[in-house]
C-alpha cells in the first residue's frame, strides 16, 4: 500500500495467552505505542482506556458510536455508559461521534486546530479520512 507520509499501519506487536485469557505486548510493542502516542494528533476510535491514555498528552478523542454500516451499535455504546468513562462526555475532553456523518462535520470544522507538529506532509490524513467517510 502506497500511503501517505503522515499515515502509518503499524505491525502488532502482542500476541494472545489463551491460557490466561489476556493480550500480551512485546516490549516492541510497548515502545511503539509510545511512539504512536506522542507523535498522532489524535484519537479516533470506540471508547476503551485508550482515550485515557490520550487524556494524559492532552490530545483530541473521537469515540465513534456506530458500526461498520454506520448505525448506532448497542454493543460499542454500552462502553460509553462504564463508570469511569460516562464521566469524560461532562467536558469537551472526548466527543461521541454517533453517525459517519458527524466525524466529517467534527473533521471540516477542526482540522486547523491540530497541533503544527502534526501536519508533515501535504497530504493529510484527516482529508482521507473524510474522503472516505463520504463513500460510507
Amino acid at each position: 500500500i502506497d500511503l501517505p507520509l503522515n499515515m502509518r499501519i503499524v505491525e502488532h506487536f502482542c500476541s494472545f495467552d489463551k491460557v490466561n485469557d489476556l493480550i500480551v505486548q512485546s516490549a516492541e510493542g510497548e515502545a511503539e505505542w509510545l511512539d504512536l502516542l506522542q507523535h498522532c494528533a489524535m484519537n479516533l476510535s470506540v471508547p476503551s482506556t485508550v482515550s485515557l491514555e490520550f487524556l494524559t498528552l492532552n490530545k483530541p478523542i473521537l469515540n465513534i458510536a456506530y458500526n461498520s454500516k454506520g448505525e448506532i451499535d448497542s454493543r460499542i455504546n454500552q462502553f460509553f455508559e462504564a463508570g469511569f468513562y460516562f464521566p469524560l462526555f461532562e467536558t469537551d475532553s472526548v466527543v461521541k461521534i454517533n453517525y459517519p456523518n458527524e466525524l466529517i462535520n467534527y473533521q471540516h470544522k477542526n482540522r486547523t486546530k491540530l497541533p503544527e507538529t502534526s501536519r508533515i506532509s501535504n497530504v493529510r490524513a484527516s482529508t482521507l479520512i473524510i474522503d472516505l467517510m463520504k463513500t460510507i
